[in-house]
C-alpha cells in the first residue's frame, strides 16, 4: 500500500533526486547502479527534470504535488493499492492531464501485479473525465457507486440541472 496525502511532505533542503534516493533506499526496490537512471526518468515523466538539482524548498505546490506523484511511479514495482488523496489538487492542466494517463495506465494493468487505486478528490469535473474506473459518491450518509463515469456525469448534470432550476 502506498498513501500520497493531499500535503506532499519531503525534506525542503533535499532536491528531488536526493528526495527520492532516500524514499528507494527505505523501500529498498534499486540497487545504487540503476536509480539515478531510473529517478532521471521518472522525474522527466512529471514534468520536474529540469529542477533535479533545486532543493524542494523552493517547489511551488503543484510541483511538490508532481514530486508526490513521482514517488507512486518510482515505487510502482511495491504496492498494489495506492492510495490518493486529492491528487490533481494544485497541479495545472498539463499536470492533470498526466496524472489521469498514470491512472489509465495502472488501471489498464500493464503491471504483473494488479493495480488498485483509491481516489479522494472535490474535483468532480477531473473526475468525470477520467475512463475506465469506478465512481462512488458520499452525499448525506448516502453511498452511491457508479460502473463508469458514464452514469457518474449523467447524475452530475442532473445535479446541475435542478441547481440552476432551484
Amino acid at each position: 500500500i502506498l498513501y500520497l496525502g493531499h500535503q506532499p511532505n519531503f525534506y525542503p533542503s533535499l532536491t528531488p533526486k536526493e528526495n527520492l534516493i532516500f524514499i528507494s533506499q527505505i523501500y529498498n526496490s534499486f540497487d545504487n547502479n540503476k536509480i539515478n537512471t531510473q529517478i532521471e526518468k521518472v522525474l522527466n515523466i512529471v514534468g520536474l527534470l529540469g529542477s533535479i538539482n533545486l532543493p524542494v524548498l523552493y517547489f511551488s505546490k503543484g510541483m511538490l504535488q508532481r514530486l508526490s506523484i513521482s514517488k507512486a511511479i518510482l515505487l510502482e514495482k511495491n504496492w498494489e493499492l495506492l492510495l490518493l488523496d486529492e491528487p490533481n489538487d494544485s497541479l495545472d492542466f498539463e499536470g492533470q492531464a498526466m496524472l489521469s494517463n498514470l491512472i489509465l495506465n495502472w488501471r489498464k494493468n500493464k503491471y504483473k501485479t494488479p493495480k488498485s487505486l483509491l481516489i479522494v478528490s472535490h474535483d468532480d469535473n477531473w473526475i468525470k473525465n477520467l475512463k475506465e474506473i469506478k465512481v462512488m459518491t458520499i452525499e448525506t450518509d448516502q453511498f452511491n457507486i457508479f460502473s463508469d463515469t458514464k452514469k457518474f456525469n449523467s447524475m452530475l448534470e442532473d445535479v446541475q440541472k435542478f441547481v440552476k432550476s432551484s
